[in-house]
């Protein structure tokens, strides 16, 4: 057993052999915290003896990422939705980038054409280049907790809902 550094919240674990792995989740909001989005996530890389903090290139804002192994990972940025009327009550992902490479190179922005979606909770790779993700969004005037769950599915350079809504 061994503690998360900094209070870290843990999510999920990938493991590509008993000594080499990541996990990723996010920290917690600090008590003063003035920006409108959750702090950043955070991704440990464990080496066989010590999981320890790692930069991944992706962009730093990024408040969820899913790695899959060294060569393979999602980031997922969230902001404040555009003014809506009724306004939603909660940030939505606005950014998305994507490495097939290695996590310290530069990572590619992909298109996300969604605006409502609010957390995805799981990504799995079906092969390479084709993933599914189950997601949350949330439609005005949405009110805490209203959350409407649906799958997205990347195939062919792009994002989609399955079924579309």
């Amino acid at each position: 057993m061994t503690p998360a550094p900094g209070h870290v919240l843990l999510g999920a674990l990938r493991m590509q052999s008993a000594d080499a792995g990541y996990a990723t989740g996010w920290q917690p909001q600090p008590a003063l915290w003035k920006r409108s989005s959750p702090p950043p996530a955070i991704v440990l890389q464990y080496d066989g003896t010590t999981w320890n903090p790692v930069q991944t290139g992706a962009d730093p804002a990024a408040q969820e990422v899913v790695l899959f192994d060294q060569t393979d990972a999602w980031a997922f940025v969230k902001t404040q939705p555009e003014p809506l009327a009724p306004p939603l009550p909660n940030d939505v992902i606005s950014s998305v980038q994507h490495t097939a490479s290695t996590i310290d190179l530069p990572w590619q922005t992909v298109d996300w054409p969604f605006t409502d979606i609010i957390s995805i909770h799981s990504v799995v790779r079906a092969v390479p280049g084709e993933y599914w993700a189950a997601a949350h969004y949330q439609v005005p005037p949405g009110a805490e907790g209203d959350f409407h769950g649906e799958l997205l599915h990347f195939a062919d350079g792009a994002w989609r809902e399955y079924p579309s809504r």
